[in-house]
């Protein structure tokens, strides 16, 4: 897996900020 982190204020999850473990968590709690 990749991507483009610009967006991102890092790997994990901060309050407040979007993160990439914040969005994957958001993204599977939809599918699960």
């Amino acid at each position: 897996m990749g991507y483009h982190g610009a967006p991102f204020a890092g790997f994990a999850r901060q309050p407040g900020l979007i993160t990439v473990q914040g969005s994957l968590e958001e993204a599977l709690a939809t599918v699960f």
